[in-house]
């Protein structure tokens, strides 16, 4: 997973990536709902080796984010290919963060995430 910037984000989004996914995490540091999801989030971008993890920390441009990307909450995430925006969603539980990568083919409906 790599932590990019707000400023830094579109040119990472535009990085080479021709066998799937750009997934992309915004999220607030020292939430609770970060701690939660932050391992799962780690654990999935070792188990999706075709795409890449980008997170963003939102919390010093939340106006600028949430308008930009059009967000409503964090956390959220959005999956990209190709540079387009093909999905987004919000999850404040692990169960929901791998059950949005099962669903849009980022992660195999058969991994299983017992020791999380």
């Amino acid at each position: 997973v790599k932590r990019v910037s707000p400023a830094d984000l579109e040119s990472a989004l535009k990085e080479r990536n021709d066998v799937g996914y750009h997934v992309v995490y915004f999220y607030e540091e020292g939430t609770p709902v970060h701690k939660i999801l932050s391992p799962v989030y780690e654990e999935v971008s070792r188990r999706a080796l075709h795409s890449i993890f980008l997170k963003v920390d939102a919390e010093n441009y939340l106006d600028e984010l949430f308008e930009r990307y059009n967000l409503s909450s964090l956390p959220t995430f959005m999956i990209y290919r190709d540079g387009a925006e093909k999905g987004k969603f919000e999850t404040s539980i692990k169960e929901g963060l791998i059950d949005k990568m099962k669903r849009f083919r980022i992660l195999s409906e058969k991994e299983q995430f017992t020791n999380l």
